[in-house]
């Protein structure tokens, strides 16, 4: 079944819907990564997004004119730097959205942090990812490892900067 995406997308402030969903969106190896565990774990935990206070300054709903939930963006502010974290449902991933959301991303943090730096931290592995964020005008400033949320492995990641295009 082909799945129908209408543009233009949007932000929304994430409401409690889009996060339980989210939480049951499952990516194959090797971006499993990204599964989130079940919804009433990390609302009960308050893991992120499950916590009321953080899903609302933080987490974005990308969402499509029809309203369908397409993806989610962490926009999280520290000193004058905004570090985004998108993500696509999985499918959705491979078609071509992900710069179209970044740029709305970018037009969000722009609209409201003055003169803040934008970076994220993607893994070394996610060729896919680093693509598109290259091509979205990040370049890679830093290599560094962080801990795993999922498990207690290690993440090798690169930190990129977006540069204004």
């Amino acid at each position: 079944m082909m799945i129908t995406i209408v543009p233009p997308y949007s932000l929304i402030a994430m409401p409690e819907d889009d996060a339980s969903c989210i939480t049951e969106w499952r990516y194959p190896s090797p971006y499993h990564a990204y599964n989130w565990p079940a919804w009433d774990i990390v609302k009960k935990q308050e893991i992120e997004f499950g916590d009321t206070e953080i899903r609302s300054e933080q987490y974005r709903s990308i969402i499509d004119a029809n309203g369908t939930l397409i993806g989610f963006v962490q926009l999280f502010a520290m000193q004058a730097t905004v570090r985004i974290a998108l993500f696509l449902a999985l499918a959705y991933c491979g078609r071509g959205i992900g710069q179209q959301a970044m740029q709305l991303v970018i037009r969000e943090v722009n609209d409201n942090y003055d003169n803040y730096e934008i970076d994220l931290e993607v893994e070394t592995w996610n060729e896919r990812a680093i693509a598109s964020y290259l091509r979205s005008g990040f370049v890679i400033t830093d290599q560094y490892e962080l801990p795993s949320r999922n498990d207690q492995t290690i993440r090798n990641v690169y930190c990129m900067v977006y540069q204004a295009q």
